[in-house]
């Protein structure tokens, strides 16, 4: 190309028939199929600097067989090897060399005259297409996306564009044995910085088994890897543990594609590692696999990642004083599988507006870190576990030690989030928020590590299930018990500082089929009376509070504010009434149900807990007649009247209050609606001469003009007197007692106890 340049060169096209073009560099043309734009070599740094064009269709593939002048250094091609996918910008730069062109042949290629061209990014971007990716069935483009991916980290790019609308990516083989983190085996490994994106409608990325096989339960889909023959399926997108372009300062955005495993959820949650049934939890099979690496920031936007047999977003990556490790997803769904949907053990997490489900466990989220989850849902699974708080670590029993540490402990705060058909959220410590659940029990449980520090609002529906509980509290059996595996003397400890609001609700289908919540709470086991404060809304279920199974201890501090029941119990629990008896409150209401005339006196207990200011309601409920009573006797043990209080019509109630001060704990009626007052003196009767009377005065609080004295009773035989009363003054009965026998009469000391009926 012996003509000498212009400070501008001009390459023009020729649209022959024949699809060749032609390069002119003064008088010369050469024919080659290559599109191009080419700059030349800058000869100024000023807007005049030397440029050249090639505008010609050809093939990266065929770069090889191309003799280019080397006053081109940029070409443009229409394809990478067929067709017109792939088309990109190849650079003759500094990075353009022998050793790039042997690491990454699909992006640096020499050409027939030994010059060196590279794939540039445009826009800041490559695409697979250009490694080779064709998205066509029985296709295998999952080394064009591997080595895509390898590309963008050696040389600096920062995103991976899907341009197609599907692809295959068949499991490479793997080599490693056991569960080795190697890379090899992984469906893609990254290895450094890098945004995943696709373009346009959401690019669908097929997973298949080794060769191409369909992913299936039989051996045949799966690998057995040398040495230990374990089954291996290799799951999703994995962060290489052996590069250095993973580290804390990583950031990897994954945007707008669905990654499919191709396997269905089994009712068989069991691990299969090592080898099992293929039909359980398969924890080589993850979709987004982070192990033991400092992993920086994740970032998924519009994904959708489903049907893989392991965890599907495997967050576990290193969490200490100096690592970063951060989840960000917004508007994600990730569902279906055998095993965890969401698995997070380090690090913080911000997640809005995405869906999870169709797994054992919806979220298994154990601290290490805060976060935040917004607006997001959790359906049909087993069980689901938050746990906020610093760093974890477990006993050999598996027991969460998790403790605070000397600065402020991370929370979990769940915002609107919704928990559909979920069986058991499992609440741990540092955790706060507002949730709905839908035929969904929530639980604190002891046995599972520390309790302390939760604050939630529970909006609890009842829908398809008759028998779920609002919130389920369970503190230790004793206080006693050692934790296995921690020195001893470390034993379970009594849930603490937590409160939580719930309001039990019912859907139109629910009230029409009979069904509602079983409690509004349910609780067992020992816990701070005082910091556990649980609050019912307004609500109808069943009953506010139900055993947790275990012993009762302690009852919670617990109040209410309107509740409808659907057992016509008033929520309480049948107490049973046979002979007098002392009560230990275990409930917030009881239905008392004598089942004999009595009257039977109600006194309280001590072996239960109590918070100060606790309230308690009795409601009479007679499945007889109205010829049963109950009563709250004037000095009764452990209780306060202002007189005695009978019930004996059904619905009437006396609510006591708490008073840990009072004595050694009192409780002291606050409210009732009770037909029946009562009260009694000690009384000394003089001698009534016969034809006589005399009167004898007794406090009735609550009794007023027009009430009737229903019953008179002495201590003793009253040796044929007439005693008859009325109330004479506001509280005040007057009792006469009429000798109409023959001779005087004179009675020892005794009792005198009268009752009286409202109007």
């Amino acid at each position: 190309m012996g003509r000498k340049r212009s400070s501008r060169k001009t390459l023009s096209r020729h649209h022959g028939g024949d699809r060749n073009a032609w390069l002119q560099d003064g008088a010369i043309t050469m024919g080659f199929d290559l599109i191009a734009r080419a700059t030349a070599s800058a000869a100024r740094t000023d807007a005049d600097s030397a440029l050249a064009r090639i505008t010609t269709v050809d093939l990266f593939a065929n770069l090889s067989s191309r003799t280019i002048a080397p006053s081109v250094t940029c070409v443009h091609t229409s394809g990478h090897a067929a067709g017109t996918a792939g088309a990109g910008t190849y650079a003759s730069d500094a990075l353009a060399t022998p050793a790039l062109a042997t690491a990454y042949p699909a992006f640096c290629k020499a050409t027939a005259n030994g010059r060196y061209f590279r794939l540039i990014a445009v826009n800041g971007a490559i695409t697979v297409e250009q490694g080779g990716a064709v998205g066509i069935v029985g296709v295998n483009d999952q080394p064009a996306f591997q080595a895509t991916l390898d590309y963008a980290n050696a040389t600096g790019v920062r995103t991976v564009q899907l341009t197609l609308p599907a692809y295959e990516l068949w499991a490479p083989q793997r080599t490693a044995t056991g569960l080795d983190l190697t890379d090899d085996g992984h469906l893609v490994a990254l290895k450094g910085s890098v945004t995943l994106e696709g373009v346009g409608l959401r690019p669908v990325l097929t997973r298949k088994g080794f060769g191409g096989v369909v992913p299936s339960d039989s051996l045949s889909s799966v690998q057995q890897v040398p040495v230990s023959g374990n089954y291996w399926r290799g799951g999703g997108i994995y962060w290489s543990n052996n590069s250095a372009g993973i580290n804390q300062n990583t950031v990897v955005i994954l945007r707008n594609f669905v990654l499919d495993g191709g396997l269905e959820r089994t009712a068989d949650h069991s691990p299969i590692y090592p080898p099992g049934t293929l039909t359980g939890w398969d924890i080589t099979d993850k979709g987004i696999w982070i192990q033991d690496v400092r992993s920086g920031t994740l970032v998924m936007e519009h994904v959708t990642i489903k049907r893989f047999r392991g965890e599907i977003i495997y967050f576990a990556g290193i969490k200490d004083a100096t690592s970063t490790n951060t989840l960000i997803m917004d508007h994600c769904h990730v569902h279906t599988t055998c095993g965890d949907v969401l698995n997070v053990q380090g690090g913080e997490r911000y997640i809005a507006n995405s869906r999870f489900g169709n797994g054992f466990q919806a979220g298994e989220e154990l601290g290490r870190g805060g976060g935040r989850y917004s607006n997001c849902e959790f359906y049909d699974c087993v069980s689901i576990g938050f746990q906020g708080g610093p760093d974890i670590g477990f006993t050999p029993g598996n027991y969460f030690v998790s403790t605070r540490q000397a600065t402020v402990a991370p929370f979990i705060e769940l915002d609107n989030c919704t928990f559909r058909n979920c069986g058991n959220v499992l609440v741990g410590s540092w955790l706060r928020g507002n949730i709905r659940t839908v035929d969904t029990n929530v639980y604190a449980d002891s046995s599972t590590g520390y309790m302390q520090d939760i604050s939630l609002t529970i909006d609890a529906w009842a829908d398809q299930n008759n028998f779920n509980i609002g919130f389920n509290l369970r503190g230790p059996q004793t206080l006693t018990q050692q934790i296995s595996g921690l020195p001893a003397g470390t034993y379970f400890d009594r849930p603490r500082s937590i409160n939580v609001k719930v309001t039990a609700q019912r859907t139109a289908v629910a009230a029409a089929n009979g069904r509602s919540l079983a409690s509004v709470f349910a609780f067992s086991g020992y816990v701070d009376a005082t910091s556990c404060m649980l609050e019912a809304g307004p609500s109808i279920a069943q009953r506010v509070t139900g055993s947790a199974g275990g012993l009762q201890p302690t009852l919670p501090f617990i109040v209410r504010s309107r509740f409808d029941t659907t057992n016509l119990l008033r929520g309480g629990l049948v107490q049973a009434i046979a002979v007098n008896t002392a009560i230990s409150p275990l409930h917030i209401d009881y239905a008392l149900d004598p089942s004999t005339a009595g009257p039977w006196d109600i006194t309280f207990g001590t072996a239960v807990e109590f918070a100060h200011e606790q309230e308690v309601t009795f409601t009479f409920y007679d499945f007889g007649t109205e010829d049963r009573r109950v009563r709250f006797p004037v000095g009764g043990a452990n209780l306060k009247v202002p007189c005695g209080l009978v019930l004996s019509r059904k619905n009437e109630f006396v609510t006591f209050r708490y008073n840990k001060y009072l004595g050694t704990g009192t409780w002291v009626a606050v409210a009732h609606n009770v037909f029946r007052l009562t009260g009694s003196i000690a009384y000394d009767a003089p001698v009534i001469a016969a034809g006589a009377s005399t009167t004898t005065n007794v406090t009735v609080a609550g009794a007023q003009f027009g009430d009737k004295v229903e019953d008179i009773a002495l201590g003793l035989d009253a040796a044929g007197l007439t005693i008859t009363g009325y109330v004479s003054a506001p509280n005040t009965v007057t009792v006469v007692l009429a000798n109409l026998t023959g001779g005087a009469v004179d009675l020892a000391s005794t009792t005198l106890a009268v009752e009286v009926v409202k109007r």
